[in-house]
């Protein structure tokens, strides 16, 4: 069981690191997130607070661009995007329910892992679409 651990380890560390390679940048929340699964040893709860706490922090990201998007947009305009977020959290929603039921197809503490990774992505994702608008629209 512990080889399956360390090797389910080094595949999440080498599907981050890819991630991030094919987005050509290391976000400093991925950073911090590989290096803290880099310290697990093989711990699955722990390599789950650690997608947990990036999760945190891409959420935080979200947060500060809305914020500054509202210095940007008009307020018809910064509604749209508040109905917009409104509906990605949703969407955010769903998508965790849906990911919820990985242990119900597949057991092993590894897949509670996968299941984080995906939750990560996904707020990564809307918090790097968030700071592209920002990007665009101060270009």
């Amino acid at each position: 069981m512990k080889k399956i651990s360390i090797g389910f380890i080094i595949l999440l560390v080498i599907y981050i690191a890819n991630v991030c390679i094919a987005n050509d940048k290391i976000y400093p929340i991925d950073k911090i997130e590989l290096d803290c699964i880099a310290k697990t040893t093989g711990n699955t709860n722990a390599m789950n607070k650690c997608s947990m706490d990036a999760q945190t922090a891409w959420e935080n990201e979200i947060k500060k661009s809305l914020y500054e998007l509202k210095g940007i947009l008009d307020s018809e305009d910064y509604k749209i995007l508040l109905e917009s977020q409104k509906t990605w959290e949703n969407y955010k929603q769903k998508n965790f329910e849906f990911t919820d039921l990985t242990p119900k197809y597949k057991e092993g503490t590894m897949f509670l892992n996968a299941k984080q990774g995906f939750r990560t992505g996904l707020i990564k994702q809307r918090a790097l679409n968030l700071k592209e608008y920002i990007n665009t629209l101060n270009f």
